[in-house]
């Protein structure tokens, strides 16, 4: 989406923002909400996915990500937030969430395709907690030689 998360808070409704907005927060202080621009960096297709550049709604086969959201965040934080006991794999896991959340098509099949925009939208938008570790250092850190403290100590207590 292209929702103002400025205008959200403001007025609670989702505007596609699509020019700057100024909003004054104090004499001759501005806040800018500006459209964000998303440069293409090498990401896989998945992580353009999960970094919300691609709307989850114009995906043709969004249960195809799932998998990189089941090996981003912990299962413990999964089970938590969607009450889905154990699963072998994502399409395992995709027809146990549609089964738990009534979404199911003619004939009781699970509708996996539905489950997984609602998982991938979740994702987006924080309710499924993760992180990214950083990347591992090249170099080790370099001692500090010749740096002291105010008082002429080495800083160490």
């Amino acid at each position: 989406r292209c929702c103002s998360s400025v205008l959200w808070t403001q007025n609670h409704s989702c505007t596609c923002l699509q020019v700057w907005q100024y909003i004054t927060l104090m004499k001759r202080v501005y806040l800018i909400d500006c459209p964000g621009v998303v440069y293409p960096s090498g990401d896989s297709e998945s992580d353009v996915v999960l970094k919300g550049v691609v709307r989850v709604e114009n995906l043709q086969n969004p249960s195809d990500y799932i998998p990189a959201v089941l090996g981003r965040v912990r299962e413990e934080y999964i089970r938590e937030v969607y009450r889905v006991g154990q699963w072998t794999d994502a399409k395992d896991f995709l027809e146990r969430l549609a089964v738990r959340m009534g979404k199911l098509l003619k004939g009781g099949e699970p509708d996996t395709n539905t489950v997984a925009k609602v998982m991938l939208n979740d994702f987006q938008r924080g309710k499924l907690p993760y992180f990214t570790p950083p990347p591992d250092a090249k170099e080790p850190a370099k001692e500090c030689d010749g740096v002291e403290g105010e008082d002429g100590g080495d800083g160490v207590e």
